[in-house]
């Protein structure tokens, strides 16, 4: 099953306003049932949408981690699940079907991407972290739901 473009941007876009409305000890990470629930819905939306940063992140802005700690322990859970997405996507990758030049792209962009967000991370104040975490969350969801509303055009 390949949801619509349509389904997958209106998923995406409404998650993260979705679970913002549950209970908040639904998605406590520090919870364990809480963190496997979490875990099995990330990783369904990785499966089905593509993406799932936002639900993730919902899961981890309230909790009593500081800054670092969120951000290590999200890199896991997304290394976990893009892995999941890769052997899931291997015929993809392996029909020749994604170019090799996109793949380098890709490891180089996250290199820098990890280099630069260590810079800014240290920088920030734990309070400001969950302050812009909210922010952008909130942000990719409205731009989620924007480019699902032109589908609609």
């Amino acid at each position: 099953w390949v949801p619509s473009p349509f389904l997958v941007f209106l998923s995406l876009g409404a998650t993260p306003f979705l679970a913002a409305l549950l209970p908040k000890q639904l998605f406590d990470f520090e919870r364990p049932p809480a963190a496997v629930a979490t875990g099995v819905l990330v990783a369904a939306l990785q499966l089905t949408a593509g993406a799932a940063g936002p639900l993730l992140d919902l899961a981890f802005v309230d909790t009593q981690l500081d800054r670092e700690q969120v951000v290590a322990t999200k890199a896991v859970t997304q290394c976990f699940s893009h892995l999941l997405k890769l052997v899931y996507f291997v015929p993809a990758i392996s029909s020749g079907s994604i170019q090799p030049e996109l793949l380098a792209g890709v490891f180089i962009a996250t290199l820098l991407g990890t280099k630069l967000g260590t810079i800014v991370l240290k920088r920030m104040s734990d309070a400001n972290f969950r302050r812009y975490s909210r922010v952008i969350i909130y942000s990719v969801g409205v731009m989620y739901l924007g480019k699902a509303s032109l589908l609609l055009w």
